[in-house]
């Protein structure tokens, strides 16, 4: 079973080698959850499901383009 966690901490705690963001909506195992909860890394999140990261045309990940601050290209 999974649990969507909203990330609350500045710490920028890592999960599988990728810093998260504050603010980050993700989608963790119950354990997870439960070890980012207990220890104040996020809240759990119910109303809206993960972003999906975009890929291109090759299925690779997109990156995000900095010139464009208003827009995250990385995520659909």
């Amino acid at each position: 079973m999974t649990k969507t966690i909203k990330i609350t901490s500045v710490r920028q705690p890592t999960l599988m080698g990728r810093k998260l963001a504050e603010g980050e909506i993700v989608e963790l195992d119950n354990d997870t959850a439960d070890f980012f909860i207990k220890n104040d890394l996020g809240v759990e999140h119910k109303s809206a499901k993960p972003k999906k990261r975009a890929r291109n045309e090759r299925g690779h990940w997109r990156s995000d383009d900095p010139s464009t601050p208003e827009v995250n290209e990385a995520y659909e």
